[in-house]
């Protein structure tokens, strides 16, 4: 669902939060900002396996940071866009600790193209698809980068 009627207007700093409970074996989107399918949209894939942390770009351009994950328990996640969309640049975390990053790359990404308003979307894409199949809590976005401390503090609160 849209969260609200509010427009996201981000640029190429964001840091997501959120505690998630995998309940199927579909890689679903979890959370979604974007105006439309492949067009300047950030994403976060999940199911019993894996997490992916895309970035699309039109044209089939993206990059994508995977990672494992389980069913049967909740977890904390946290992705870090730093400034772009560089291997560099693009962090995950899961449990409060970063993870070894498993960057993808495809054609050529680049940054967000503006700051054009954005829909935000938990639990399903920006187009309406890939309904997420789990429990989502404690979502938080900010339009900057967190640091290690900050994403350690977020996973120890929910503790």
């Amino acid at each position: 669902r849209e969260v609200s009627p509010r427009k996201w207007n981000i640029e190429n700093m964001l840091s997501i939060s959120l505690w998630y409970y995998n309940m199927s074996t579909e890689l679903a989107s979890a959370f979604s900002l974007g105006r439309a399918h492949h067009d300047d949209e950030i994403l976060l894939f999940l199911n019993s396996t894996e997490f992916r942390l895309y970035h699309h770009k039109s044209g089939g351009n993206w990059t994508q940071l995977n990672g494992v994950s389980t069913n049967s328990s909740w977890h904390h996640f946290a992705g870090i866009i730093d400034g772009g969309f560089a291997e560099i640049q693009m962090k995950v975390f899961l449990e409060g600790t970063e993870l070894v990053k498993n960057y993808v790359i495809d054609g050529s990404p680049a940054l967000l193209s503006d700051a054009q308003d954005r829909m935000l979307r938990i639990g399903l894409r920006v187009d309406n698809g890939y309904y997420y199949k789990g429990l989502i809590d404690d979502v938080r976005i900010y339009d900057r980068a967190l640091s290690a401390a900050e994403v350690q503090a977020l996973y120890n609160l929910g503790q």
